[in-house]
């Protein structure tokens, strides 16, 4: 079977940020990686990478998390391994992670749980009630989502695409939570203390990957002046309320 890593790089602001992410990964890795994007005139740093490719979109730098909602469909590799582009490699171990998928179909991060009776986050308010699920829910990152291909893992993009248009097309997460909460795939989780993944609330020099947003991470891998784009339009959407 064909294993892989693949990036998502839309915009020419994502493309540079992804090449210089990809090249200091490149250190602790030489899986094959596939760079998704809608740019042409891609960034020269990408010339110093070796055993990559790309898959050019011709759709505008909004529509990325069209193409991240519906990667089953266009990854080229039987066991993928997917990382935001603003996220680093910074350990040896990739490899070891597609042995998780001989009794699974997903490899998902954990960011938390929320119990019936707590507040949660309105934003996740807002498509619970339009899909039908309750709590409790898991919550993960979408940093970071190994999958495989099969049928229970093209009905889970399916249903996660679907929720994140009902959803108004915005931030990807609460319909990938909601869209485990209402499929069967098989999934292996990760946290924090299994030093994967780690997120930019927990800076972890041991873990495989980390994703963080600041000025530290981008002088590091040699980008200091990149600014992070947002979605958000309404901050009521993090305010936390009562979900019944």
């Amino acid at each position: 079977m064909t294993k892989g890593l693949v990036y998502i790089a839309f915009g020419e602001q994502y493309n540079n940020l992804a090449a210089h992410t990809v090249f200091y990964s490149r250190q602790f890795t030489d899986l094959p990686i596939c760079v998704m994007t809608n740019v042409e005139n891609k960034c020269p740093k990408w010339k110093g990478i070796e055993n990559i490719s790309f898959i050019n979109f011709p759709m505008e730098q909004k529509e990325n998390r069209k193409v991240k909602t519906s990667l089953v469909s266009y990854s080229p590799f039987d066991l993928t391994l997917y990382l935001d582009c603003d996220s680093i490699i910074q350990n040896e171990g990739m490899e070891k992670l597609f042995d998780y998928f001989e009794n699974s179909d997903l490899l998902l991060n954990i960011w938390g749980k929320w119990l019936p009776g707590q507040k949660i986050y309105q934003i996740y308010t807002e498509i619970m009630g339009k899909v039908g699920v309750h709590l409790p829910i898991t919550i993960y990152y979408g940093g970071f989502i190994g999958f495989k291909k099969n049928e229970r893992v093209e009905k889970f993009f399916s249903l996660w695409n679907q929720y994140w248009k009902v959803h108004g097309r915005t931030r990807e997460m609460p319909a990938l939570a909601c869209a485990v909460k209402n499929s069967d795939v098989h999934i292996v989780e990760f946290s924090s203390k299994d030093r994967v993944f780690c997120a930019r609330e927990r800076i972890d020099s041991k873990a495989i990957i980390q994703h963080e947003y600041g000025k530290k991470f981008f002088e590091l891998i040699g980008l200091p002046d990149f600014v992070p784009q947002t979605v958000d339009t309404d901050k009521n959407s993090w305010k936390k309320v009562l979900y019944e």
